[in-house]
């Protein structure tokens, strides 16, 4: 029997897709998600909306279609959502790709345990490409 002595991690992470018109804002989300500024948890998705607006704003821009061809380290979108997001570059809408950690704070770590999909008038965000 081998024993392990140094660090073991049983962390997670998400990709995830961002495909908008617009800039990803606080209203638009709070819309998206049904959630208003007089719920017992809106502090909860106050934060979410900062943890995937850094993780846009620090994620892989997408400007071709070749960049959405998956390999082992890119992740693993359906064939509808890269359908999605080549008629967005087609449009010249923003189309992104965020990564999600669960070892960053409660909010980034609760994104990655699960997966999520976000749909609005404003943007879209497909987050099922999840790693546990």
């Amino acid at each position: 029997m081998k024993i392990k002595m140094d660090f073991i991690s049983n962390s997670s992470s998400t990709s995830f897709i961002y495909i908008s018109s617009g800039k990803f804002n606080e209203n638009s989300f709070y819309n998206a998600v049904g959630i208003s500024k007089d719920s017992p948890i809106f502090n909860l998705f106050e934060r979410m909306y900062h943890v995937l607006h850094d993780s846009i704003k620090n994620g892989k821009k997408v400007n071709y279609k070749s960049q959405l061809i998956q390999d082992e380290k890119y992740p693993k979108f359906t064939p509808e959502v890269i359908d999605r997001a080549i008629r967005a570059l087609s449009k010249e809408e923003n189309v992104v790709i965020g990564r999600l950690d669960s070892d960053g704070d409660v909010e980034e770590s609760f994104l990655c345990m699960d997966i999520f999909e976000i749909e609005s008038d404003d943007f879209y965000i497909n987050g099922f490409d999840n790693y546990w």
